[in-house]
């Protein structure tokens, strides 16, 4: 297998916070088991602690760090630019009351936008697929995202980190004016109940 695919999928799945909270978890675990291990070899100076220290927690050592280090490399680099993630059939892209951080563009497969509603359960406001784009409401509002976006099938985006988002939307005219078109053909026609689409 190709180390760059190897690669290039590691840094997607980093890509999705879920993922990345969890590596972090594992990276805290390492350096706290490790911390434990080393403070028993200073403070009990016998061959069993500080062989301990030798095997386990010098390694841990550096697998925290190493963990740490590349989840905030992979998440500073998601954040400033563009980066292909792909997602799973029924996978969530974000959910409603998510912070808004990326603008997403399909380059295949399709994706549902939904609204949740306790009493009503599940509402399919829109599918889109490739060519489309979703996710910008919530960076032109700076509000939570209205809506859940799921993978129907295999689905693949690109991801335009938020403040690049803006540069683009407030120097390039036609782009503005495009979102602008879109993004008021999606607000809610109704005042008291909001119908967004694309969080």
């Amino acid at each position: 297998m190709d180390i760059r695919n190897i690669t290039t999928g590691f840094i997607m799945m980093l890509h999705k916070p879920r993922i990345s909270r969890k590596i972090l978890f594992l990276a805290e675990i390492s350096i706290f088991i490790a911390t434990c291990l080393t403070l028993a070899a200073i403070l009990k100076l016998h061959p069993v602690p500080f062989t301990l220290f030798l095997l386990i927690a010098q390694p841990l050592f550096l697998v925290g760090i190493a963990l740490y280090l590349v989840v905030t490399i992979v998440s500073f680099i998601s954040r400033h630019g563009t980066s292909k993630v792909n997602y799973a059939p029924g996978e969530i892209v974000f959910r409603t009351g998510d912070k808004g951080d990326f603008v997403y563009t399909i380059i295949h497969g399709n994706v549902e936008i939904i609204k949740e509603d306790a009493y009503e359960g599940e509402k399919v406001l829109a599918v889109l697929g490739p060519g489309d784009y979703f996710g910008e409401m919530a960076l032109m509002t700076d509000k939570p995202r209205n809506a859940t976006a799921r993978a129907v099938n295999s689905v693949e985006v690109m991801t335009i980190a938020k403040d690049d988002f803006q540069k683009l939307h407030d120097y390039i005219p036609a782009l503005k004016n495009n979102i602008d078109k879109v993004i008021q053909s999606r607000m809610p026609v109704s005042k008291t109940k909001d119908t967004g689409t694309t969080g």
